[in-house]
């Protein structure tokens, strides 16, 4: 018996009707565990750091134990399936994301970007929590939508969410959401910009979330492009939340930037985050 199975008899041991899931996060199968309580929305108990704890020695017991005071936390989870899975709400909100190319059926289209491909998700809220469901065909044949009329929805939303910022920019934006506001003057900003990543973009959604399929918004990135007066630029996948742009007018040797997003995506980025260990060209 595995240890999963172990975890999965112990909680139905006490009473609780329990399934043991596969995941799979952008071509990664993550282990979990869902427990059915008193509403209709049974959300995934990731089982990675249980697993962990079972071979540093701790019994399996005490394990159930916080798996299930986790999952009384969130007991009484409802999702709006009727109000949500409509044809208004559907086009609404269908967004695009990236992935590394998988075998996962989805609705998703080949990328001109290698190793990538991109599918359909819709941004949906439960009991107030954002999240998202990856489309299926099921829920468009509930709707009546044509996958043809979603996918034009889908790359209409995401123009609309396109951000492109100063790589220095996004960093200031961020000790700002993190308390740590950098306390600089305009002129000051301007004066490290232009010492330093000026020539820098990052490319993502107003979310921050999925956000490296904005890569895909050929519009805005056509305007960056006339902005900075160059024709192309180099792509770096950062992860599957954005992607770094720099224009075509600064140097670099393709083969070393390829070797530095494998370096990063070994040792900063989450497997389930992360895209592909290369660089592109792309002509805007």
């Amino acid at each position: 018996m595995t240890t999963e199975e172990m975890l999965l008899e112990e909680i139905v041991k006490r009473g609780r009707d329990a399934r043991l899931n596969d995941v799979v996060k952008n071509g990664v199968v993550r282990k979990a565990i869902a427990i059915r309580g008193k509403g209709n929305c049974s959300p995934n108990i990731y089982l990675d750091k249980f697993m962990k704890d079972v071979e540093n020695g701790v019994d399996i017991k005490s394990i159930t134990d916080e798996i299930l005071c986790i999952a009384d936390q969130h007991d009484g989870l409802n999702f709006d399936i009727e109000n949500t899975l409509t044809r208004e709400y559907i086009l609404s909100h269908v967004c695009i994301a990236v992935q590394r190319e998988s075998t996962e059926k989805l609705i998703k289209r080949n990328c001109e970007f290698e190793g990538l491909e991109s599918y359909l998700y819709l941004r949906v809220k439960v009991e107030g929590t954002e999240g998202s469901i990856k489309l299926s065909d099921m829920i468009l044949k509930r709707t009546g939508l044509s996958e043809s009329e979603v996918w034009e929805k889908a790359e209409e939303n995401l123009r609309k969410e396109t951000v492109i910022a100063p790589v220095y920019d996004m960093v200031c934006d961020l000790m700002k959401e993190s308390g740590r506001d950098p306390l600089l003057s305009e002129e000051k900003r301007q004066e490290m910009m232009e010492e330093s990543d000026r020539a820098m973009y990052v490319i993502t959604n107003k979310a921050k979330y999925y956000g490296a399929s904005a890569i895909l918004d050929r519009e805005n990135i056509k305007s960056l492009a006339e902005k900075c007066g160059v024709k192309d630029f180099i792509v770096i996948p950062s992860s599957k939340h954005e992607m770094i742009l720099v224009p075509g007018r600064v140097e670099f040797d393709l083969n070393l930037i390829c070797d530095m997003v494998k370096e990063i995506n070994e040792t900063m980025v989450s497997p389930e985050d992360r895209l592909t260990d290369r660089a592109y060209r792309m002509t805007a």
